[in-house]
Parts: structure tokens; C-alpha cells; sequence
């Protein structure tokens, strides 16, 4: 309820070939930056100048040179709709919309995709999922709950290793945002697991929700908080710094990544 826009993006398509951006990410100290989309699909890596700030990134490149690293996803999905990564960075998670899969990728560097190689692994969730098109998914703090996104109804599920999605059961609870989202943009928690921000790309607006208990989608409600962007008609990724004052989005009108304060 309490953003405002920083007067900083980056428009991708100027330092690389990807014109459509549609994830964001960081690593947890804010100095790398990962950019994912449907028309160069590939994900995309930046150095940023300050943790957690565009300030001065879009200059700091020369047109179509920008980019330090990338990496091709086109054999896995052409329409990636959420990027994650473990805690460690040595892991990289990217969900798409085209097969419905979550894909997994090993990272030699943490937060580096130097040397990135796909590890010919994916999870479609079909067994615990309804409806079963997966879009989106978040994990817990320590990596042994998986939150998966399917046409706004959200299911959560338990890792008996963590971060490692072929070891999932369903909690046989869900969460369904379909009364305020009309096409989920992404899916995100706050750090302590008690606060859920969902984005709608129908309306440019994201959602939040409040959890009863910690990191329990059960235990969800609606906070009647919004806020609508006007800097691009096409919101797909949002993500928070770690101590949540920043909020970044993917918007795909303008080809940018915008960046915002949270009061």
C-alpha cells in the first residue's frame, strides 16, 4: 500500500536480444541481477552498481553488449513465466508456461551462470496439483515446503530434501486467489512466511494476503491492499529485496525492469 515508483528500470532489450521480459531474481546480497524472457528465452545476468538499486545500469551498458552472462532455455520452455534459485545459488529453477514444468539447472558459481548446465531433470506436479498447469512456485525459507501456482489456486507441499522437487507430497492444502487474480504474474513471500504478494497481469496490480500461521497456505486471507503500476501495461515478475524495501517488476509493454520503495 505504500510504493512508489524510484524512477529507475532498464529496458533488457537495450543490452540484449531479449525484448520480452518475464522473471526477475537476485541473489541474496542484491548485486546480481537475473532477467528471463519469452523472446530471446534466455535468462540474463547483470552486475548491479549498488545492491538492490537500477540506478545507473541502463548507462553503465552499450546496446546489445550489456549483458556479462546468459543462458539459452529455449529447449526446456519458450514462455518462462518464474525464476527461483536454492539458497546456496548453486541451483536455479525456472517454471514455464509453455510445458507447465518446473526445470531445474546446476550453477558451478553460486549466482553465476558461468559454466550453467541444464541437469535433463523437470516436475510437471500433475499428481498434486488441480488444476494441473503449474505456472509459478516459491519455497520456504529452508527449502522444505514447495508453493505451486496453477491458474491462481495455490498448493503447497512438503520436500523431504530440500529444495529438491522429485522428493515433494502434496499437505493436501491450497489456497485459490482466483477471487482477486484473474491471471497470476507471480507468486512471493515475505521472509518470515506470514505475508503473500500475488501479481495480476489482467490489471497490472498486485495482491496481498496474510498467513495465520507462518508459511501455512491454509491459514490465508485476503488483505484488501493493492497497488495497480502505471509505468507498464504488462506486469509479469515481481520480487523483493531481502529486508522487502525495494520491489522489482518485469513489465513487458516498455521491455523493462522497474524498480520501486516500499514504505
Amino acid at each position: 500500500s505504500n510504493i512508489s515508483y524510484d524512477n529507475f528500470s532498464i529496458n533488457v532489450g537495450y543490452t540484449s536480444s531479449e525484448t520480452n521480459p518475464t522473471c526477475v531474481a537476485f541473489n541474496p546480497a542484491g548485486t546480481i541481477m537475473f532477467v528471463c524472457g519469452t523472446n530471446g528465452r534466455k535468462v540474463l545476468q547483470y552486475t548491479l552498481n549498488s545492491a538492490f538499486s537500477l540506478d545507473g545500469l541502463q548507462t553503465a551498458y552499450t546496446p546489445g553488449t550489456g549483458v556479462e552472462l546468459e543462458l539459452d532455455i529455449s529447449g526446456q520452455d519458450t514462455y518462462p513465466t518464474g525464476l527461483i534459485f536454492n539458497n546456496t545459488g548453486t541451483k536455479m529453477y525456472l517454471t514455464g508456461d509453455t510445458n507447465n514444468k518446473t526445470f531445474v539447472y546446476t550453477l558451478p558459481t553460486p549466482f553465476s551462470l558461468a559454466s550453467a548446465s541444464y541437469d535433463n531433470v523437470s516436475y510437471n506436479y500433475s499428481a498434486a496439483i488441480s488444476p494441473t498447469q503449474a505456472t509459478h512456485i516459491a519455497f520456504n525459507n529452508n527449502g522444505t515446503k514447495l508453493y505451486i501456482s496453477s491458474d491462481e489456486v495455490i498448493t503447497q507441499c512438503s520436500l523431504s530434501t530440500a529444495y529438491d522437487p522429485s522428493t515433494f507430497t502434496t499437505d493436501s492444502k491450497s489456497f485459490d486467489a482466483g477471487s482477486q487474480v484473474d491471471e497470476a504474474a507471480n507468486l512471493t513471500f515475505n521472509n518470515d512466511g506470514t505475508k503473500m504478494f500475488m501479481g495480476d497481469y489482467g490489471d497490472d496490480t498486485v495482491h496481498q494476503y496474510s498467513l495465520g500461521t507462518a508459511f501455512d497456505i491454509s491459514t490465508t486471507s485476503y488483505d484488501n491492499v493493492t497497488h495497480t503500476f502505471t509505468e507498464d501495461t504488462g506486469l509479469r515478475g515481481l520480487t523483493f529485496a531481502n529486508n522487502g524495501s525495494k520491489l522489482f517488476m518485469a513489465g513487458t509493454q516498455n521491455n523493462s525492469i522497474y524498480q520501486y520503495s516500499c514504505e
